[in-house]
């Protein structure tokens, strides 16, 4: 029931917006122990809070995952709170997007700010301010995208395992291999050179194919 209730909204946005919609989230948070198999047979590729507790939302922060019974699905758990009304909650938010900076972890934050307008327009201003945080006050550390991006970069870039992404070193080089049927683009590859020396590169990968990177910085 919960597969066909996911595949008829599929296809009446694809038939209404011309769309084809990758990831899903839980209405209301309610979820049962077939929820996330069943986005997943559904043909969603990226989900949030399928299978993620109240207090997980509050206290805690679960990790990107597949959820139980899922082979490819990916995981994403929403902050809270969500639709930011005043400064409290935007402090909050921006407190999880410092963790998440810290330990390389990525934040789902969800607002209805062109739903709840009609209260006020604290949660489009609201909503402003927390994206201007990310962008300007994070140093470039924090990469803004939508949920299914997220989601397939840690799908096939860090799972331990779908992922994609490999890296092989040859001499004085290092090539990195992308078995994915898609490219990516701006691949961050952060190599220890020793010696307190370290580099970054970012690089295109096309799928299927590789890239071959000189430690001096030269693709």
């Amino acid at each position: 029931e919960q597969r066909d209730n996911i595949l008829k909204c599929t296809e009446s946005i694809e038939r209404h917006l011309g769309v084809r919609t990758t990831c899903f989230g839980i209405p209301s948070d309610v979820w049962d122990a077939d929820t996330s198999r069943a986005a997943e047979a559904a043909g969603i590729e990226v989900s949030n809070d399928t299978d993620t507790r109240k207090i997980d939302h509050l206290l805690l922060y679960p990790p990107e995952r597949h959820p139980a019974g899922t082979t490819t699905l990916a995981e994403l758990t929403r902050r809270v709170p969500r639709d930011p009304l005043n400064a409290a909650q935007v402090a909050m938010l921006e407190f999880w997007v410092g963790y998440a900076r810290r330990t390389g972890r990525a934040v789902v934050f969800l607002a209805h700010h062109h739903l709840v307008m009609y209260e006020s327009t604290r949660c489009v201003l609201l909503t402003s301010e927390l994206l201007r945080h990310v962008l300007a006050d994070t140093e470039g550390d924090v990469h803004a995208a939508t949920v299914t991006a997220l989601g397939r970069y840690w799908r096939d870039a860090l799972s331990d395992r779908t992922r994609k992404i490999r890296l092989e070193i040859q001499g004085s080089r290092v090539v990195v291999h992308n078995d994915a049927e898609r490219a990516f683009r701006g691949l961050p590859v952060e190599i220890d050179l020793g010696g307190g020396r370290s580099m970054m590169a970012l690089v295109d990968a096309p799928a299927r194919g590789s890239v071959t990177l000189a430690l001096g910085g030269t693709p």
